[in-house]
């Protein structure tokens, strides 16, 4: 008890990839990622011309950090889980790839 500090709370944005592995192809990836997202714009706001999973991930990013004055933690579970089914699809793979590449790296602008 005596250890016991004052904890400080930190905005955490948690998102569950392994949702989004039952996913056909990348624009069902995709629209799983919006959704997952969703519910933190709701939290801490959105931004109409946010359009792709990365895009709108940074901005929920910068408005939490904003709206709480503190850093904020990203945690990602199952990373990976999208393209560990589409192994054996080259193209399919790649499109995937993409998709989650640019929610890790959003583009300039």
């Amino acid at each position: 008890m005596d250890l016991e500090k004052d904890w400080e709370q930190y905005p955490v944005i948690r998102l569950d990839i392994s949702t989004a592995k039952a996913q056909k192809d990348a624009d069902g990836l995709r629209h799983t990622l919006i959704v997952l997202l969703a519910n933190y714009e709701k939290l801490y706001g959105t931004n109409p011309l946010e359009l792709t999973p990365g895009q709108k991930l940074t901005g929920i990013i910068q408005r939490a950090c904003e709206k709480t004055g503190k850093q904020v933690a990203v945690i990602i579970d199952e990373y990976d889980a999208p393209l560990l089914e589409v192994l054996h699809d080259d193209q399919l793979m790649d499109d995937k790839r993409q998709v989650m590449q640019e929610l890790y790296i959003p583009p300039e602008g």
